[in-house]
């Protein structure tokens, strides 16, 4: 409705211009309608699937911009699936998890957990109202880095190298505000030993788009998640890595604190813009009904007039009818009049 209605205000391009980010997204969708059942789904060894060709066949005048527009894609169609899983999520009052691994790393890096990037889509709600929920979160991100981001990775490496390209690759930070989250992998045991020595200092664990194990911390490229602990664990030796993983966890808390409160405001600038599109749309639709009321007058007038035109053509016909039938009569009199003196001698 809203899209009808601002179709009506502004030019075919200025519509697709005001709405590109969903037109783009439709188009998109309408090719990736139906894929989980299509039956594709067997590869060759080592191989990648045909789409993956198809996605990398861009258009550019550059490698630089072909590298770019191929990026461009690939992120619309894994926003793509964070915002249907999220609206799943909102219309159906469920609870869903989704873990992608792009099984790249940079040039040059060794394919290492390390450098498993696994982004992950979840309700963030999911993790204010529940935090307990972040440890078996952090468990399962770490089972997944070891069981498929891994092993994925060593195959994408295969497959690329079958396939004749060169390795590029480039990596992008979220936005704060999102159900899309950034983890890294990390070498076994270590989410363990993180877990143990939160409960041991009795500091939530987890982190949102914490960086990798292999780069340098910074508060800037971190965002938290706040789980809390059910049960506490008896005291346990730790090293000094152990305590330094708490203070960063003690900052990641801080840090998930401001998120939430931005988050609210933007609930909030969300709601506001939301209650002024609802009262265009009123103003619209009231907008709208006068001009139907108005419509109708017009072609009430119309009709009428449409009525006087023909009465006024009937009375002129009538008119000249009867004009004619005057100049008959009077040429009759005339000729009776010059003939009756002759007629009396």
């Amino acid at each position: 409705m809203l899209l009808l209605q601002t179709s009506l205000l502004l030019p075919p391009s200025a519509v697709y211009q005001y709405y590109q980010k969903r037109f783009d997204t439709a188009d998109r969708a309408w090719f990736v309608s139906g894929a989980h059942a299509d039956g594709a789904h067997s590869l060759n060894p080592n191989q990648f699937h045909p789409d993956w060709f198809t996605a990398r066949d861009v258009s550019g005048a550059t490698a630089q911009d072909k590298r770019a527009r191929r990026a461009a894609l690939l992120e619309s169609i894994k926003m793509m699936a964070f915002d249907v899983v999220t609206v799943l999520d909102r219309i159906t009052g469920g609870s869903t998890l989704l873990l992608h691994a792009p099984c790249t790393v940079r040039p040059g890096e060794p394919v290492q957990l390390e450098r498993m990037k696994i982004e992950v889509c979840i309700n963030p709600n999911t993790l204010q109202e529940r935090p307990p929920v972040v440890r078996p979160l952090a468990e399962i991100v770490q089972k997944f880095a070891e069981a498929f981001a891994l092993p994925g990775a060593q195959r994408w490496a295969r497959a690329f190298s079958n396939a004749g390209f060169s390795l590029t690759d480039s990596l992008d930070t979220p936005s704060p505000n999102t159900s899309r989250y950034v983890c890294w992998g990390r070498p076994v045991g270590e989410i363990d030993d993180m877990i143990s020595a939160a409960l041991t200092s009795a500091v939530p664990s987890g982190d949102r788009n914490g960086p990798p194990r292999h780069a340098t911390f910074t508060a800037q490229n971190t965002r938290d998640v706040t789980p809390a602990s059910p049960t506490r664990r008896p005291r346990m030796l730790h090293d000094s890595r152990s305590a330094d993983t708490a203070a960063k966890i003690n900052d990641m808390q801080r840090q998930l604190t401001e998120s939430l409160d931005e988050n609210n405001k933007l609930a909030e600038r969300l709601q506001s813009m939301e209650d002024e599109v609802d009262t265009l749309r009123r103003e619209l639709a009231g907008a709208t009904r006068q001009a139907e009321v108005l419509q109708r007058q017009l072609s009430a007038q119309e009709a009428e007039l449409d009525k006087f035109k023909h009465l006024l053509s009937t009375s002129e016909d009538k008119l000249a009818e009867a004009r004619a039938m005057t100049s008959r009569l009077s040429l009759r009199a005339n000729a009776v009049r010059f003939t009756w003196p002759t007629t009396c001698e």
